[in-house]
């Protein structure tokens, strides 16, 4: 699971402890931890929330691969003596973004099925 910002994660823990003193809603005090991780667990599945608060792993960033391919795009160009145009460097960058994700999952995956992640949940 992708790990939220702390600050996104205070305040729906606050806002539901707040909505669960409310003796009007059906909800109880008790319940409000419960509610709490259920809702943090649905946001931090959500990718448009993941997005928007920076908390996707690194290589599946567009803003790090876009940096990335900034400062080594006029590099090779010295280099290489070629330059690199904006369409090519989009280009690039999309393409990194996606081995990044790929690169990710397999990583993963391996770990899962030959690696210490072998241990169940919560064991």
């Amino acid at each position: 699971m992708t790990k939220l910002n702390p600050a996104i994660i205070d305040g729906v823990v606050g806002a539901i402890a707040s909505v669960a003193d409310n003796p009007g809603l059906p909800i109880t005090p008790s319940q409000g931890p419960a509610v709490a991780k259920a809702v943090l667990d649905k946001l931090a599945a959500d990718p448009t929330v993941v997005n928007a608060t920076n908390s996707e792993p690194w290589y599946q960033s567009r803003v790090a691969w876009g940096s990335i391919v900034a400062i080594a795009a006029p590099l090779a160009g010295l280099l290489l003596k070629q330059t690199i145009d904006a369409d090519t460097q989009s280009q690039i960058v999309t393409v990194l973004t996606a081995a990044g994700g790929a690169v990710g999952g397999a990583y993963a995956l391996y770990y899962r099925l030959f690696g210490k992640g072998k241990a169940p949940l919560g064991g």
